[in-house]
């Protein structure tokens, strides 16, 4: 659940660009006074920082789910504790990345952090979960 709600927010942070349309349209609208595009200025960064925490609460719940996944893993005999662990490992490096990159956005190490939590969470672990059940269901 928690990772099927990570994804749903990150989704949600998508669709960023389909929100500010308009705040674009009205800013770039013959007859918009310096007043109405300093306010529309402001709209605009604080609708970005809305999608922005939307991508951040998701990159932060998708290897919570993961763990949590993890942990349930070990305790499978057909998935087995060795790969249960690992699973877990992943989750907590890509919790770990994304909570330096929330604590220090600026850092240089927080694009890091948050590169390695999108890769885990959306791109290794899929990979390792989707191999690991293919490859229990061709055991006879």
């Amino acid at each position: 659940t928690l990772g099927l709600l990570g994804l749903a927010m990150l989704a949600v942070g998508s669709l960023v660009y389909i929100a500010l349309a308009s705040v674009s349209s009205h800013y770039h609208a013959p007859g918009a006074t310096l007043e109405e595009q300093a306010t529309l200025g402001l709209v605009w960064v604080g609708v970005q920082s809305v999608f922005n925490a939307t991508d951040t609460v998701g990159l932060l719940l998708l290897p919570i789910g993961v763990i949590v996944l993890g942990f349930v893993m070990r305790r499978a005999p057909s998935f087995g504790k060795s790969f249960g662990r690992l699973i877990v490992v992943l989750g907590v490096v890509a919790v770990v990345g994304m909570s330096i990159a929330v604590a220090d956005p600026r850092s240089q190490i927080a694009l890091f952090g948050i590169f390695l939590g999108a890769i885990i969470g959306q791109v290794i672990f899929p990979i390792l979960l989707g191999w690991k059940v293919y490859s229990l269901s061709r055991v006879p």
